[in-house]
């Protein structure tokens, strides 16, 4: 019989490993991934070398790690954010508002992709997670088009330009910091969508 790691020994070395992530996290963002050194992090979360080799092969791997959990969570609280709402518009107008207010100035996951921006690495990364959020979204409006609230059209390509228009802008809004508020932000990009998508004479909710 293969030999089972008690519950109480893994809750403690998965509550370990989650240190560490958030540690490497915050230190990615505030110095980017390229000056963080495995001593750094484990100087900050106050591991041993050792221990910290024990998680994770290497400081590529934390990082692996950090923006998997970061683009898993991502995806969770839009999923959350539209869980309820009554309709096309509504769900909209959430999605916008959980995207923008994600990218706010003051939060890590931001810092993170404002200082490792520059990484190819990150940009292949962020390629892929924009087309698993398009695919999110498609089935979102194909789900919309089947209850009537959405005209049948090609829900990829519409899918494709919300996602990707919305990550861009905001991604443009945060990296040249632009003074738009965002409430601005999030009232314009719903402005210009629900046009784009044909919802133009639907209220703002």
């Amino acid at each position: 019989m293969a030999y089972k790691t008690p519950k109480h020994i893994q809750e403690k070395k998965d509550a370990k490993k989650h240190h560490i992530l958030d540690t490497a996290l915050k230190l990615f963002a505030l110095k980017g991934f390229e000056n963080t050194s495995i001593q750094d992090i484990c100087q900050a979360a106050e591991v041993s070398v050792g221990s910290m080799y024990f998680y994770f092969p290497s400081k590529e791997h934390i990082y692996e790690e950090v923006y998997s959990r970061i683009n898993n969570e991502s995806l969770q609280h839009l999923e959350r954010a539209i869980d309820g709402a009554a309709n096309l518009e509504e769900i909209i107008q959430k999605v916008i508002e959980t995207i923008v207010l994600s990218a706010l100035p003051d939060r890590t996951e931001a810092q993170f992709f404002l200082a490792n921006r520059t990484m190819s690495n990150l940009k292949i990364k962020r390629d892929d997670s924009l087309q698993k959020f398009a695919r999110w979204f498609k089935t979102v409006l194909d789900e919309a088009v089947e209850n009537g609230e959405f005209n049948p059209q090609n829900t990829e390509l519409a899918a494709v330009s919300f996602i990707y228009g919305t990550y861009q802008s905001v991604r443009y809004w945060n990296v040249f910091q632009l003074e738009t508020s965002p409430e601005e932000m999030i009232d314009t990009l719903y402005t210009y969508h629900s046009k784009g998508l044909g919802l133009e004479n639907c209220t703002q909710k």
